[in-house]
């Protein structure tokens, strides 16, 4: 083969398990009876206002005693950048009802996290929907390139090097999914009676602490960089996996 493909500058999304925490839920039904709504990109359903992460009662019991010891337990290993909580609310999205397009101005990461999606694969229930940001600029080699498969391993390119207009997540009860708070993303019509997520904007800290990781490496690893001159090699593992006995939740980019 002649030609090869260097994916550049990518843009970096993760994804981890935090099981919902107890008695979420019935706080959200009280937020759904008693809170204000406001509806600021969802149609045909309700968000709070965003600000949930002043709210004591709901940030000491779900945030700071739960969701953020799991999440950062999660993101520490990789040296995730330290970060204060800008805005928190909750959404529910009925049957029809989707989010249009928006990003989140004022924040370096957004971060949705899934409190109650269908037990069923074959619904939709509200996918969400990533919009590159260089699709206008790349539309032509996206589309010449959407049904070419790569010379030696013959696997199509738009799946290799996610060649798209769009990314696409289905939800999953239990999965947080955080990406770069300017890129634009909506929440495709659900099909289900209710979807609800926790959403928030994430700032980084001005000082950020010195990383290190050398209490995270096995013995085989630390052996590894002392041979290898410092250098890890270490394969990379998925920050988030699907129950193995259901389908891939994931949906399509095209």
């Amino acid at each position: 083969m002649t030609v090869d493909f260097i994916p550049i500058f990518p843009e970096l999304i993760f994804m981890c398990p935090v099981k919902p925490a107890t008695g979420i839920l019935e706080y959200v039904d009280k937020l759904r009876s008693n809170s204000p709504k406001e509806q600021r990109s969802v149609h045909g359903g309700w968000e709070t206002p965003s600000d949930l992460h002043l709210k004591e009662d709901f940030y000491g019991r779900f945030i700071k005693d739960y969701f953020l010891p799991e999440w950062k337990k999660e993101l520490h290993p990789i040296s995730f950048p330290e970060f204060d909580i800008a805005n928190l609310w909750i959404s529910e999205v009925y049957k029809g009802g989707y989010h249009q397009s928006h990003c989140h101005p004022r924040a370096d990461m957004a971060f949705i996290w899934y409190l109650k999606t269908s037990e069923r694969n074959e619904d939709r229930e509200g996918d969400l929907s990533i919009e590159n940001p260089k699709s206008y600029e790349s539309w032509s080699v996206m589309q010449n390139l959407r049904n070419t498969c790569h010379p030696d391993s013959g696997t199509p390119l738009a799946s290799m090097y996610n060649i798209a207009p769009n990314f696409n997540i289905r939800p999953e009860a239990g999965l947080v999914f955080m990406f770069p708070a300017y890129l634009y993303h909506q929440v495709m019509q659900s099909e289900v009676d209710s979807r609800i997520a926790m959403t928030g904007n994430l700032v980084f800290k001005k000082d950020q602490p010195q990383k290190v990781q050398e209490p995270y490496l096995n013995r085989e690893i630390v052996e590894q960089q002392q041979t290898n001159g410092g250098i890890i090699q270490q394969q990379p593992k998925p920050f988030f996996q699907s129950d193995p006995s259901k389908p891939p939740r994931k949906s399509p980019w095209f």
